[in-house]
């Protein structure tokens, strides 16, 4: 936008329209040509309006504020890569570790996830469940995963409030790591948030259906965060990168949702009830179902299943 002689601001488009005679055989296609602009506009500002606005009561959006969650968890991503690196001696070959980061003997050290460890001594390897979760194999992991928790994380703390979605990131944590666990049978280490972003996706999609009428633009919001999940998932596709964890944290992300997030309107109690019902009982098959199957060291592994899911690490 450009402002005109009175300072309003206008197109470029606009300002040579209007300083073009009427007569002037141009006229016609500058017409043309600001109508193709402005419907550009109309499309820009609609998305805008769904990144800033939520719900269409400004009220829905006013949370307590809380700690500064994105900025803290971004900084301990960077301090934990720095350590790695540090204690690994800088980075290794990209022939080895294509992501520019450290060998993979770092990231087991640092907690990274290892199947057969986990499900051969479940008890000595448990806390690699949570620690993987915080770990990035290398720097152009790092920046992904940073970029998406600065652009996602501030958005949700504001919508709903950390009290709710304190719950939602650390069940998806959970889900995301198990499934990997148990579907994925290569001694490989496995780090990385995209679970837990996924499952953020998930919960604010299901989210998204239950307060249909309260959200403002219910199926543009529904479709661009929709869009934004599936280049996540599609990530899947890179070299070191596990859809198995992307899909078990948003199955994860659903059901927190459906448990954990706000319901707004004027529902029926029973309603309420019920869809709470539906994600506790999610909830409880997922994680207890998964923390049964890792007890009993019990593994899902099936080529089929990494084919669909596109993992190349199974």
């Amino acid at each position: 936008m450009v402002p005109d002689e009175n300072g309003v601001l206008k197109s470029p488009e606009r300002l040579e329209f209007e300083s073009t005679p009427l007569e002037s055989p141009l006229h016609p296609i500058l017409k043309r040509k600001l109508e193709k602009s402005e419907r550009m506009w109309e499309r820009l500002d609609y998305i805008i309006d769904l990144e800033k606005r939520r719900y269409k009561y400004k009220e829905l959006e006013l949370k307590p504020k809380t700690v500064p969650t994105t900025t803290i968890l971004i900084v301990g991503y960077v301090v934990v890569f720095i350590a790695m690196c540090v204690k690994g001696n800088g980075f290794v070959s990209p022939s080895v570790n294509p992501l520019f980061g450290p060998n993979f003997e770092i990231m087991v050290e640092f907690g990274g996830s290892v199947s057969p460890w986990i499900l051969g001594d479940l008890k000595k390897n448990w806390w690699r469940l949570i620690t993987a979760n915080f770990l990035h194999s290398g720097i152009i992991h790092l920046l992904i995963n940073v970029s998406a928790d600065s652009i996602l994380l501030p958005k949700t703390d504001r919508w709903y409030g950390l009290n709710r979605m304190g719950p939602v990131h650390f069940t998806t944590m959970l889900g995301a790591q198990i499934a990997g666990v148990l579907f994925r049978k290569k001694l490989i280490v496995a780090v990385g948030a995209s679970g837990v972003i996924c499952g953020t996706f998930g919960a604010m999609l299901a989210e998204n259906v239950m307060n249909w009428e309260s959200i403002n633009k219910p199926a543009g919001q529904f479709i661009y965060w929709g869009v934004q999940l599936v280049l996540v998932l599609l990530t899947g596709l890179a070299p070191f990168v596990d859809n198995i964890v992307h899909i078990g944290g948003l199955l994860t992300g659903i059901a927190a949702g459906l448990l954990f997030l706000p319901i707004y309107g004027n529902r029926p109690i029973p309603v309420y009830f019920a869809i709470r019902l539906l994600g506790l009982i999610l909830t409880t098959i997922i994680l207890c179902g998964g923390a049964y199957a890792l007890i009993c060291r019990h593994w899902l592994y099936h080529p089929y299943i990494c084919y669909f899911f596109l993992s190349i690490d199974c």
